[in-house]
This record gives C-alpha cells, sequence and structure tokens, in this order.
C-alpha cells in the first residue's frame, strides 16, 4: 500500500515538471520566432541594423534583395534598372557602427559612423516603413556618394 502510494506521488511530480518545462520552453520559442522577423525596426532589422543588413546584401552581391527593401517612391523616381546599376557599382564596403536612430514624421534616419579613405565620416540612411517593412529612400543616384554625409 504504501509502495502504491510512493509510485503515485513520485508519479504526479516527475509529470508536473514536465508540463510546466514544455510550456516554457514553448513559449520561449514562439517569442523567439517573432522576435527574429521583425523588420519594422530599423535599429533592430531581422537580428541586425537595417544600414547592416544592405551592407551585407552589397558585399554578397545580393542586389535583388536591395531592390525588394528600396521604397516604391524611390523605385518609380529612378526604376528598377538604375538602382540595380548604383547597387552593383557603389562603394559600400566600409566598416559602419550606429550611433544613433531619428524619426522625423514618416522618415526615419540612420546615423552611422565609419571611416572612408582615412577620414572619419557620420553617414546617413534615410528609409520609410512601407508595409511593415523597412525601405531605402534614396534623393539622388551617386555612385561615389550614395548617402548623404559621404
Amino acid at each position: 500500500m504504501i509502495m502504491l502510494r510512493l509510485s503515485l506521488i513520485l508519479f504526479l511530480v516527475i509529470s508536473c515538471s514536465d508540463k510546466k518545462s514544455n510550456g516554457n520552453t514553448n513559449r520561449a520559442e514562439k517569442t523567439t520566432q517573432s522576435e527574429s522577423f521583425k523588420m519594422d525596426n530599423p535599429a533592430l532589422f531581422i537580428g541586425t541594423s537595417f544600414g547592416h543588413f544592405l551592407q551585407r546584401s552589397h558585399k554578397i552581391g545580393d542586389y535583388e534583395q536591395m531592390l525588394k527593401f528600396t521604397s516604391a517612391k524611390t523605385r518609380a523616381k529612378f526604376g528598377d534598372s538604375a538602382l540595380l546599376e548604383l547597387y552593383q557599382n557603389m562603394q559600400f564596403s566600409y566598416p559602419l557602427s550606429l550611433k544613433t536612430l531619428k524619426w522625423s514624421q514618416d522618415k526615419f534616419t540612420l546615423f552611422y559612423s565609419t571611416n572612408i579613405e582615412a577620414t572619419e565620416k557620420t553617414i546617413q540612411i534615410i528609409g520609410v516603413i512601407e508595409n511593415d517593412s523597412c525601405k531605402l529612400l534614396l534623393q539622388k543616384l551617386d555612385f561615389e556618394k550614395p548617402f548623404v554625409g559621404m
């Protein structure tokens, strides 16, 4: 009789502790998944900043990806072929260090410190939120100075 009670108590303790750990694990996994796909925060865009994401796409030659994250206004103004040519020929291989993010109305500006040809500079990458995602907003097409402050 005592053995039966001890077995029952042991079974309940083990099964209760398993349910609690499974519940916490699932909740943590769901939180991690939803946070990793967030694309409307320019300072934390898919686990990095929006500027670093663009730079990584440029370094590996994924210009189509860069085009997907270019604003509709910029694409309409310059056209996809001109933007792809810009992305393929612009210099974007310098170190970036995000310093601040500034919002003004419907636009955001990311300020990065960098070192271009042994000169300390602060560049600005301007963007907008479209369809719950950050998109690059360009004012002009300039292969040598694609961003403000270069």
